[in-house]
């Protein structure tokens, strides 16, 4: 929680309930400041470490309740005001009680803080503000459909709705045509979240809230608006913006139903889902594009002329602009029509111009959707003017520190903004963006290098449209050049754009040869002080690279592998990360080989079998298999280090996924045993050997051997079928052949451990005959092997 005070929501932005809200925000505020003091403190209690996690996460419910106030509709938090006020209590309380038992475990400098924080807490008094509770029972009754609000003489349910309405938006703010086109969205939003959510009353109440606001803003489109600017401005007031009726008189062709018809009566409206997004009108020609929007042919047509790539109604980019007729939707045409005596045309609508609408779009920065017939918000025109700022500025001739800080506002504007970066990536910042980090390089600023290369890499992340682009506008080149630079942080920085590129599939050929693949090789074998977080990235971007078996021997040639065998045999935090790419290696024949003739290399991986860590073992063992189904020669190697008993007791015990591997890999051992044992039977008669067994003084065998022995008389004790059978199957017949194969497995394991004893290198016998012993314990408590 180091950065946990900068996305906190400031103090006043609270669309209603801001007595509540401020009660709430400063002593949590003040806890934020505090709390990484408390953690660093450590308390080490069971009840400490609980209370600490437990206060975590009360300041981020916390945190969201507070941003509910500050971004929610008006409306709803107004009709849910009774249950704001038990979540505030709940999250006070489960603050102070947790609160007062960290006090007893810190320093007495930080209890001194947490009981002033504690104490506010308390004194903190919650209650609905009586103007917000009464608009909100006002609103509860419209939507509960209160039998006082019947049809009477005034006029009907709609008009008397539409007027409570008026009062209860009024007393709220929602008094021009700007107020109103928030709240919109915001309920939109809401509606959204109740529909994901599949709260069905939640999704029933923000629905009729919603049609409310729309016809409550129809107001401001036909009466004086008191805020004119936003509302009704002229029409010939070009630095104004367009009302939401001009808009739909933009694009009017000879065969359409003006909207003035529409409104008289004379001619039925058709349904929205009847009419073009773009022309509001009824469709001749309606045909589908890559969105899965339904327009009129001409006026699609019309749009990507003008040169768009993206729908003009959910603004998404187009994979391509292929059109295709919607048969379907041109047959409820020509029934509507039927049905209301409206005359059906038979020649298509002239082009329209769309010049006015190319205009609107721009000046509005989107529309969200034309059939609802709105404009953005002015949020989202804000957004649009700082695009086109940021893009000024780059391209520009601007001094250079301005557009560095252009850039750097653009890094973290694509931080955490998803739909930012495909907007960008649309707007065309990739090649701005590049040349700046090209002149930065000129330049030796190697502070801009590091703004540069992030803005890219947030550009990019998560985006493989972005990467293709940021790949096609020259960047290997110039990662490479960062190299030189003479700080650290220039240099994490090309290798976290790096790290970005090769989460491209395509990108990983070319990447192979460059000055930087090479750099990443050689630093995980030497102590170049890099940071946790970048050595990290170096494995990431490594891994990523040796998903393309074509790679393997370019990375076997800048020595990986030298590299590997120190981090897996010193134990380090890091081999899991080299045994996964140990995995990946051997699975090409050329890395298999050069595996196997690493002196120590497959003793160290095997070592890692009896690691505590998890994710090692599990690691280790997947190594293990990729090696023995790479080349059979890898398995006699593995018996002489003897891993079979290390593998029986991780199948019994290890985690899902060391179970599958191991008992994999001890399939690849019984199926060498039974070849080996088919050919031996397909010897001749006179030319077996039969092996005496070698009779010892009980005097003159050492205790290790005693221990090898005695494991091997306790398994073929246990299970005479393996030692009858030397190819592992079962020769018995009738009622008991399903119980035998059901631990004929567990019977071949122990055969393994019985022949292994035979073949282990000194070096490895003790570790041998502490594993069996282990081994042979937990047997005597599972089902015999009949």
């Amino acid at each position: 929680m180091d950065n946990a005070t900068d996305d906190f929501i400031p103090s006043g932005n609270w669309k209603l309930h801001g007595g509540m809200c401020q009660q709430l925000w400063s002593p949590v505020q003040k806890l934020l400041s505090v709390f990484p003091l408390v953690e660093a403190a450590r308390p080490g209690s069971a009840p400490g470490i609980h209370a600490l996690s437990l206060v975590h996460v009360g300041i981020n419910k916390s945190k969201e309740l507070l941003q509910h106030c500050s971004e929610c509709s008006k409306l709803y938090l107004a009709v849910t005001a009774n249950s704001l006020l038990t979540k505030f209590e709940k999250e006070r309380s489960g603050l102070v009680d947790n609160v007062s038992i960290l006090e007893e475990l810190v320093v007495s400098e930080l209890r001194s803080q947490l009981l002033q924080i504690r104490v506010e807490l308390k004194a903190a008094v919650f209650s609905v503000d009586e103007s917000e509770k009464q608009i909100g029972e006002e609103l509860s009754k419209l939507i509960q459909k209160d039998p006082s609000i019947a049809t009477t003489s005034a006029g009907t349910a709609d008009e008397i709705d539409l007027e409570l309405f008026y009062k209860a938006a009024t007393k709220l703010g929602i008094n021009s045509y700007k107020t109103a086109l928030i709240e919109r969205r915001s309920l939109k939003k809401l509606l959204v979240q109740a529909s994901q959510e599949e709260d069905k009353l939640k999704e029933k109440v923000v629905a009729y809230l919603l049609k409310l606001m729309q016809n409550y803003s129809k107001l401001y489109r036909t009466e004086g608006d008191p805020d004119s600017s936003c509302s009704t401005p002229r029409s010939n007031d070009g630095d104004r913006m367009k009302s939401g009726s001009e808009i739909e008189s933009l694009a009017v062709n000879s065969q359409a139903l003006n909207a003035s018809e529409e409104h008289s009566g004379r001619i039925p409206a058709p349904p929205e889902e009847l009419k073009c997004p773009i022309s509001l009108q009824l469709m001749y020609d309606p045909v589908v594009i890559s969105s899965g929007q339904t327009f009129e042919r001409v006026c699609i047509e019309k749009w990507f002329q003008a040169g768009y790539t993206t729908c003009p109604k959910t603004r998404e980019h187009l994979k391509h602009r292929n059109l295709t007729p919607n048969s379907c939707v041109k047959n409820l045409i020509a029934n509507w029509c039927k049905q209301n005596g409206v005359p059906v045309s038979s020649n298509p609508p002239d082009s329209p111009d769309i010049t006015p609408f190319e205009h609107a779009i721009s000046e509005l920065g989107a529309v969200v959707s034309f059939s609802d017939k709105e404009i953005v918000s002015i949020e989202e025109e804000e957004v649009g003017h700082k695009y086109e700022r940021w893009m000024e500025t780059l391209t520009g001739s601007y001094g250079w520190e301005k557009r560095k800080l252009a850039v750097l506002e653009i890094r973290y504007h694509l931080k955490d903004d998803v739909k930012a970066r495909t907007d960008m990536g649309d707007g065309g910042f990739v090649d701005p963006l590049v040349m700046f980090l090209s002149e930065a390089i000129e330049k030796k600023d190697e502070e801009s290098q590091e703004i540069g290369a992030l803005a890219l890499f947030n550009l990019a992340v998560n985006n493989n449209r972005n990467k293709e682009i940021v790949m096609s506008s020259g960047i290997i080149p110039l990662m490479d050049k960062m190299l030189d630079g003479t700080t650290m942080p220039t240099v994490e920085a090309a290798i976290a754009l790096y790290l970005n590129i090769t989460c491209l599939r395509a990108s990983r050929p070319l990447l192979i040869q460059t000055r930087l693949t090479a750099f990443l090789v050689g630093s995980i074998r030497s102590n170049i002080p890099l940071s946790h977080t970048c050595r990290m990235d170096v494995f990431h971007a490594l891994f990523n690279l040796l998903n393309h078996t074509s790679n393997v021997p370019a990375l076997l040639e800048l020595g990986i592998i030298p590299g590997m065998h120190p981090l897996v045999k010193a134990k380090t935090g890091w081999a899991d990360k080299a045994m996964s790419m140990l995995a990946l290696i051997a699975q090409e024949p050329s890395g298999n080989n050069a595996i196997r003739k690493t002196p120590g290399l497959i003793s160290s991986v095997a070592e890692m079998l009896y690691s505590k860590e998890l994710t090692e073992m599990e690691q280790s063992v997947s190594c293990l298999l990729a090696l023995c189904n790479g080349d059979k020669k890898c398995i006699p190697m593995l018996v002489k280090e003897g891993v079979i008993p290390q593998l029986v007791m991780i199948k019994t015990n290890g985690s899902a996924r060391a179970k599958d591997r191991a008992e994999k890999l001890l399939q690849v051992f019984r199926d060498v045993k039974r070849e080996n044992g088919q050919e031996r039977a397909q010897q001749q008669p006179d030319q077996l050997k039969v092996e005496e067994p070698e009779i010892q003084e009980v005097g003159t065998t050492s205790p290790q051997e005693r221990v090898i022995s005695n494991s091997a008389t306790a398994a073929a004790s246990r299970s005479p079928g393996v030692a009858s059978n030397r190819s592992g199957t079962s020769n018995r017949s009738g009622s008991g052949n399903s119980r035998d194969s059901g631990n004929n497995d567990d019977a071949e394991d122990v055969g393994l451990v019985s022949k292994e004893s035979k073949e282990l290198s000194g070096s490895r016998s003790r570790r041998f005959g502490r594993a069996v012993t282990s081994f042979l314990k937990p047997k005597q408590h599972t089902r015999k092997t009949k």
